[in-house]
């Protein structure tokens, strides 16, 4: 089988895995087929109800967490506004692309 080598932009690779409406057995050989095809950055939330899916087609694949970008939304709902709004700013900022 080919493995494709991504660019990435910023550390996070450009080309990426929604796993929006995938769950249970589906969600993880999608997952586990597109990380063997080179895939490196799969993007989940909480209300797709699959995180746990997704959580267990990343341990399937062996590979080290550092290997792999990882998006997830959390639901408001379940963080303080204030804590989610500077936590979401500081994260998205490491990750910002400069202007140029």
């Amino acid at each position: 089988m080919t493995t494709l080598s991504m660019p990435l932009a910023n550390g996070i690779p450009l080309l990426g895995l929604g796993t929006y409406p995938l769950t249970g057995d589906d969600c993880t050989r999608t997952i586990r087929m597109a990380i063997d095809l080179g895939i490196r950055h799969i993007d989940t939330a909480q209300m797709y109800g699959n995180e746990k899916d997704v959580g267990r087609a990343l341990r399937e694949s062996g590979l080290a967490r550092d290997a792999l970008f990882v998006v997830t939304k959390v639901d408001p709902g379940n963080v303080s506004a204030s804590r989610f709004a500077s936590v979401s700013y500081t994260h998205l900022r490491a990750h910002e692309t400069p202007e140029h």
